[in-house]
């Protein structure tokens, strides 16, 4: 038997994964109070994800949030709805070439499994981690915002992940970066 013969004769069992439905949970006023308690045995990383929460959370009538959705049994994380659109988001603590190209893996998979037609997504992140932590000589500027806009932001012509690193309850965009260093060249 020829490989392809083979291969042909085999069952097509694509069609029979059902994967469960996520599990959404609402982020509200009775339920906030769990995400902010921080347990000082768990890892950062379990943490940061209660910050990113609890930091949408806090400011949502400032982001325009209408709700806030946290996903279980999902490839990403959660979900902010705002203006009837629906914005997947994965939270990563560090974030390197590995943990890039896992993020945009699992928005990928979320696409593919949950049928829902997103344009941009976001990752939320703490800080850069191994090369991606380095800045050029000339720029001040990690290169983990320059890999990720270059390598990892589009996976298609129709879908764009955005990075967005929260630190000291401040958000940070490559934009914002790029536009700061821009007017300090100018001074």
């Amino acid at each position: 038997m020829e490989m392809l013969d083979l291969l042909n004769s085999l069952e097509d069992i694509s069609a029979e994964r059902n994967p469960r439905d996520p599990k959404k949970e609402l982020i509200g006023s009775s339920n906030i109070d769990s995400y902010r308690k921080i347990d000082e045995l768990k890892p950062p990383p379990y943490e940061f994800e209660k910050r990113v929460i609890t930091f949408l959370w806090d400011n949502r009538d400032r982001y325009r949030i209408d709700k806030l959705i946290r996903f279980q049994n999902s490839s990403v994380d959660g979900a902010i709805e705002t203006k009837n659109v629906s914005i997947p988001f994965e939270i990563k603590y560090r974030m390197n070439w590995l943990k890039a190209c896992q993020a945009m893996w699992q928005f990928n998979q979320y696409r593919a499994l949950s049928k829902t037609a997103f344009k941009t997504g976001i990752v939320f992140f703490h800080s850069f981690s191994a090369d991606w932590a380095r800045s050029p000589r000339s720029s001040p500027i990690p290169n983990g915002w320059r890999n990720w806009y270059s390598d990892h932001a589009r996976s298609s012509e129709t879908m764009t992940v955005h990075l967005v690193r929260l630190e000291d309850g401040r958000l940070e965009t490559y934009k914002e970066l790029r536009e700061s260093q821009q007017s300090n060249a100018k001074r």
